[in-house]
């Protein structure tokens, strides 16, 4: 079973895997996957340098994520431009992976606004207040310019828990949402182990 797992900015996604993976889980982080197609695929990095310009290039011509990442966040054209390059080519790895285990999570931050929804089989929404993911966001990412403005490129909260599963609240600290990951593990695999869903 393919589960995305995806939330807003600051909602902890990024920690939710890390902690799944320390439970032996099997996740793939699409952010990973897009540094990997930026260094493996060729024809993506020349789409991405193309329409950014040589400029998110480090010393060594790879592309500079960090440098890729002020440009993108703060203007939302490019960001729908970039997404056009590299949401095709996850889509497809995400729909020729053979899954080896009876869940396999996959990080999907832009899940919903990717249209990538119906490529998984369940959906957990990791969700956070706007106030605040703002003050995470502002710490884990200075860069930009227009915060308030990045949320409002995310679709509406209450729709993604319409269109979700499974929600998790992630308002409190890393121990609270280890805890709530832990529960939910327990519901989903006695779910998968009675083929209820």
């Amino acid at each position: 079973m393919k589960i995305a797992i995806t939330g807003s900015i600051g909602s902890g996604k990024s920690s939710i895997g890390v902690f799944l993976r320390e439970q032996n889980q099997e996740v793939f982080d699409t952010d990973k996957m897009v540094h990997d197609l930026y260094i493996k695929n060729d024809r993506i990095y020349q789409a991405v340098v193309d329409s950014f310009g040589k400029g998110i290039l480090d010393s060594d011509k790879k592309i500079n994520r960090t440098v890729l990442g002020k440009v993108v966040f703060n203007d939302p054209v490019a960001i729908k431009r970039l997404e056009l390059i590299v949401y095709p080519e996850i889509t497809k790895l995400i729909q020729t992976y053979e899954e080896k285990e009876k869940l396999v999570f996959y990080e999907v931050p832009m899940l919903f606004e990717s249209g990538m929804e119906n490529l998984f089989d369940y959906v957990l929404m990791v969700d956070t207040d706007d106030d605040i993911a703002l003050k995470r966001m502002i710490q884990q990412r200075p860069y930009i310019k227009n915060p308030k403005e990045r949320l409002l490129l995310q679709m509406d909260r209450s729709l993604k828990r319409l269109k979700s599963n499974y929600v998790i609240e992630n308002n409190d600290t890393l121990d609270s949402l280890y805890s709530k990951i832990i529960e939910w593990l327990k519901i989903i695999n006695s779910e998968v182990n009675h083929d209820s869903i």
